[in-house]
Parts: C-alpha cells; sequence; structure tokens
C-alpha cells in the first residue's frame, strides 16, 4: 500500500512539475535549460522525500523491538541457587523410591496478563495429571490445545493462576524454580547449536560430561556414525547453527544433549519429527534405556512414537 501511494503521489508531481513547466516556458518565465535544472533537483529531492513514507514504519517497528529488549533485560532475575549438599546418589535414591516423578494438581492457566486472564478463556481449567517414575508418556492432541505449554509450565517459565505443580514431591515456586529445573533435560521442537565442536554443543547438557559421556550420549541418540563421519568428527566445528547438518541429525545431536544431562524428567517437544520411522523408534528405545529409572514424557503425533512409549495422555482445547 505505502509503495502504491509513493508511485502515485510521484506519477502525479511529476505530471504537475510538466504542466508548471509548459506554462512557464510557454510565457516567457522561464527558459528550456533552468526547467531542465529545476527538474534534476525536484527529482533527487522528492525521491528522499517520498521514501519517508516507507522508512517511518520500519523505523516504528524497529522501536517497538527496542522496547520488548529493553524490557527483557529490565525484567528481574530469577533466585534460588541450586543446593548442592546433597550427593548424586543420595538424590538418585530419593528418585528411586518416589511413584510420582511429576503432578498437576487443579491448574489453571491462560496467556496474558493477570487482570484481564478472567475474562479470557484458560487453556487449562483446573487440570490434574499425574507422570509416574520410570514411566515414558506420550502426549497427543490438536495444535493448540496446550502441549508444548504444559512443558514450559513445568519449568516455571510461566506464572500459574491457579492449582500447584510438584516434581519429584517438591512444589514449583519462585524459590523452588531453579532446583527444579535441574530435574530437568529439554529437548525443544527446534533446538539450536552454538558454533562450537560437536562435542562441546552436547556437552552444554552437563558441563562435567567426560568425552566418554558425550560419545555414549551420542551412540544413544543414534549419532555416533553421521559424526565420525564428519571431517573432524566430535571436533568439527558447527558452522551457522550447524546449518551444514540434516534437521534430524541437530535434533539428534539436540538429543544427545538432553542425554548426557541424566536428569530424572526428559521433556521432548516433538523431538523426533524430523526423523524417519526406523531412527524415530531406535532413538526412543535407546532413551528408555539410558533413562532406566527416568520419566520421558514425549509430545508426538506419529504413531509410532506413540506406540513406544507405556502411557499416553491426550489433551484437547476442552
Amino acid at each position: 500500500m505505502l509503495g502504491g501511494i509513493n508511485t502515485f503521489f510521484d506519477v502525479t508531481c511529476a505530471l504537475g512539475f510538466l504542466m508548471l513547466s509548459i506554462y512557464f516556458v510557454d510565457h516567457d518565465m522561464a527558459s528550456l535549460s533552468s526547467v531542465a535544472a529545476i527538474y534534476t533537483l525536484y527529482g533527487s529531492f522528492s525521491y528522499n522525500f517520498l521514501e519517508l513514507g516507507k522508512y517511518l514504519p520500519e523505523l516504528i517497528n524497529c522501536i517497538a523491538r527496542a522496547q520488548i529488549l529493553f524490557e527483557y533485560l529490565e525484567s528481574e532475575e530469577e533466585e534460588g541457587l541450586l543446593e548442592k549438599d546433597e550427593t548424586q546418589e543420595s538424590q538418585n535414591e530419593k528418585r528411586t523410591i518416589r511413584e510420582t516423578a511429576v503432578e498437576l494438581n487443579d491448574v489453571v492457566f491462560s496467556y496474558g496478563k493477570a487482570e484481564s486472564s478472567e475474562k479470557e478463556a484458560p487453556l487449562y481449567h483446573h487440570v490434574n495429571m499425574k507422570f509416574p517414575c520410570g514411566v515414558s508418556t506420550a502426549i497427543t492432541g490438536k495444535s493448540g490445545c496446550g502441549k508444548s505449554t504444559l512443558f514450559k509450565l513445568l519449568l516455571g517459565f510461566y506464572p500459574l493462576r491457579g492449582g500447584e505443580i510438584r516434581v519429584m514431591g517438591e512444589k514449583l515456586t519462585s524459590d523452588s524454580v531453579i532446583r527444579i529445573r535441574e530435574q530437568f533435560a529439554y529437548v525443544p521442537q527446534r533446538s539450536y547449536l552454538f558454533q562450537l565442536s560437536v562435542k562441546e554443543n552436547i556437552r552444554l547438557g552437563r558441563e562435567t560430561a567426560t568425552d566418554d559421556d558425550v560419545i555414549m550420549a551420542a551412540k544413544a541418540a543414534n549419532a555416533h556414525e553421521f559424526i565420525m563421519a564428519m571431517p573432524d568428527g566430535y571436533d568439527t566445528i558447527l558452522d551457522n547453527g550447524g546449518n551444514m547438518l540434516s534437521g534430524g541429525e541437530r535434533q539428534r545431536i539436540a538429543i544427545a544433549r538432553a542425554l548426557v544431562r541424566k536428569a530424572p524428567v526428559l521433556l521432548m517437544d516433538e523431538a523426533t519429527s524430523s526423523l524417519d520411522n526406523e531412527n524415530d523408534i531406535q532413538v526412543l528405545k535407546a532413551v528408555k534405556r539410558v533413562m532406566k529409572n527416568g520419566t520421558a514424557l514425549v509430545i508426538a503425533h506419529k504413531p509410532a512414537t506413540i506406540a513406544e512409549c507405556e502411557n499416553r495422555i491426550a489433551l484437547s482445547h476442552e
């Protein structure tokens, strides 16, 4: 629309200038050379003037984006450091004696500001769910029913409107959110790979992981073979977010990053969507072996993926 308006005014002004020039030359009020000189100056000026209509909306858009960025930078940091008094062995012992890994009790949630949420239909309306320890659960449902939102609620990215979430028996609060996130390994729909080596990208899941841990996680994610086929193997630098890799290869590296974390609960948000059915099944079986007594929550649409899970929960808009 802006381009059309600019073109309309450009043509209209040019025609108007032409008519005035003919009048002035015809009445000996200006010479043809003077008209040509003025038109040359006019053309340069009018082009830059009309471009304001194009650049002004872009400027407003940039200001709006900058405002979002500044609001993010000014937001308060989450408090609550991870307490490391307990050893890994004692934490694992506590996990094995629990029956429920994650539970949602009377959870209410809707997007938007708190003061306007009462007028909105909540995405979750007094929802109760339990995910047992040592069991993989497939979470299914139509697009927009809140599958990915469930994971973000478990990770404490959004505040609840009501109810509570418990992870390994501990209630999710602003004070416990850091500790509870340590209980999760998360594979999002679109995993980002950094401009580091393959080894370092996987080790981001757990900085203390050894090279053997990294290789074991890659094998479990069915990524070891294609990594070894790369020019420098695990030391290959991934440029531009791993654009040199296929979608399925990027997903498998992301899954290896989550597995090396050795967290009790694994969240996979359509993490195998770019894999074929054969690789999908192999990866899920390996994940279940690696998790052992851990809990896997898998958002999935493919029947092969759903069939590999012991439990199934179908979410709906109702």
